[in-house]
């Protein structure tokens, strides 16, 4: 199997977990509106409207990833091993290709959880809500901010990262 299968199995079993993860968190959500809908309490426009593009934009992440894994493998691994034909996946390929499957599960999770806190601190600003509230959301998407940097790096700057680790590995051999 070559690092590009290798990586595009993973992207799309990826993709399949995240499509079980937005059926669930959907129900969950339409369960929870129409409880709040019942009591005829303000449920915040913008904030449905956020949740809705949120959903839309997760969902086209998601058939991205299970229609286009290829495409998507090739784009993230770099050039010198897309060129590599061999059937034979050499031990830093390998890694590169787990780095990989790591950064873009860490995108995947960042990116929607970026706009959900964001729409939550906009929504305690505009509702001047209480603003013990809003330190949690503010820690929450600082967190959210390291956990999508790392997964861009670990997308983007795998080679660099595989060979830290070798050094690290190297370290007590010499």
């Amino acid at each position: 199997m070559s690092v590009i299968r290798l990586l595009a199995t993973g992207i799309r079993i990826l993709g399949a977990y995240f499509l079980i993860k937005f059926i669930i968190m959907s129900l969950q959500y339409f369960y929870a509106y129409s409880f709040v809908d019942e009591y005829g309490a303000d449920a915040g426009q913008l904030l449905n409207w956020v949740t809705l593009t949120w959903g839309v934009i997760y969902l086209v992440v998601i058939m991205i990833m299970l229609v286009f894994p290829v495409t998507l493998a090739q784009w993230f691994v770099p050039r010198k091993v897309n060129e590599d034909d061999s059937e034979n996946i050499h031990i830093s390929n390998l890694i590169i290709s787990a780095f990989v499957i790591i950064g873009v599960v860490l995108l995947a999770r960042s990116i929607p959880d970026i706009f959900y806190n964001c729409a939550w601190i906009w929504h305690i600003y505009s509702a001047e809500m209480n603003t013990h509230l809003l330190s949690e959301y503010v820690i929450d998407l600082l967190t959210t901010f390291i956990e999508f940097g790392i997964g861009l790096y670990l997308t983007i700057g795998t080679r660099g990262f595989r060979r830290i680790l070798f050094k690290i590995r190297r370290a007590g051999i010499q």
